[in-house]
């Protein structure tokens, strides 16, 4: 049965002058937007961002988790800190049957 998924894509800006964004992983969400199902990481930048810089990742989903938005609230609160290194582009909405693979692999490839 195909159920409605949010997804975002996470962004890591090394200089927030320049504001040339990368996409370092995406975020899942579920239908109600209140949890996450999946965060799928890029490789490549786990090894090269600094331990510090997760660590905020991670304090940044803790945070989500204890107060989580509606989908208008992030598209309008979590996606306007630009001044940060971590960002988020705004969520869009998929419709699948299969978010944890076939859906998770076109993600992947079409956004990291």
């Amino acid at each position: 049965m195909k159920q409605l998924y949010y997804y975002t894509i996470l962004r890591f800006v090394p200089d927030i002058i320049r504001n040339e964004p990368r996409n370092i992983g995406i975020v899942i969400f579920d239908k109600d937007f209140n949890e996450i199902i999946r965060y799928i990481p890029k490789e490549v930048f786990v090894s090269k961002l600094s331990e510090d810089l997760w660590e905020d990742t991670n304090a940044m989903f803790t945070h989500y988790l204890e107060f989580p938005p509606s989908i208008e609230e992030f598209n309008t609160k979590w996606c306007e800190d630009t001044m940060s290194c971590l960002q988020f582009s705004k969520a869009l909405g998929i419709v699948t049957a299969d978010i944890l693979d076939k859906e998770v692999e076109y993600l992947t490839k079409t956004f990291l």
